[in-house]
């Protein structure tokens, strides 16, 4: 609380000086720490308003799109890491934080897609691995290559309805 209330202070009376944008930052990273997403946001979105040549400027991005995706705003996240790794992703000094949102995207890419092909979706009992019997809902996706000589499911080849993701989940 007290690094907080510094820092809170630093860029009020230090406004203007070549150090503000990184107390916005720290002042960000500090609000993370008490998960206060809102302030944090505020303060990286300060760097990103104000300060778009400083330094700072591409760990702000990140961790604005970080914070979005975890207020369920996932586009917007998307875009922000898209915007990140295309304007500093042949940036040496800018290499750790690029590293991190190609992770992040990938962790999460699931998420970041915004439509899927389904075959259908059904309920049923788990057949396999260690949640045999449980009830478990199927999503059967359309378009597999493999064309396995054993494949049960060649109807699911072609075809298929393309859906978001937040239908999926509603359905």
């Amino acid at each position: 609380a007290d690094a907080r209330k510094a820092f809170e202070a630093y860029v009020v009376k230090y406004a203007g000086t070549p150090y503000e944008a990184n107390a916005y930052y720290w002042l960000g990273e500090l609000y993370l720490i008490d998960a206060n997403n809102a302030k944090a946001k505020e303060a990286f979105r300060t760097i990103l308003t104000r300060f778009s040549g400083h330094g700072k400027y591409p760990e702000a991005l990140y961790k604005t799109a970080t914070i979005n995706f975890d207020q369920g705003d996932k586009a917007t996240a998307k875009q922000q890491l898209d915007t990140l790794i295309k304007q500093y992703g042949d940036i040496q000094a800018h290499a750790d934080v690029i590293g991190k949102a190609r992770s992040f995207k990938q962790k999460n890419h699931l998420w970041f897609m915004s439509s899927l092909r389904i075959t259908e979706i059904f309920y049923s009992l788990q057949g396999e691995t260690r949640t045999v019997g449980l009830p478990t809902v199927f999503v059967r996706l359309t378009g597999c290559p493999l064309r396995c000589t054993y494949c049960d499911t060649a109807y699911a080849f072609q075809g298929g309805t393309i859906k978001t993701l937040d239908s999926i989940v509603d359905e």
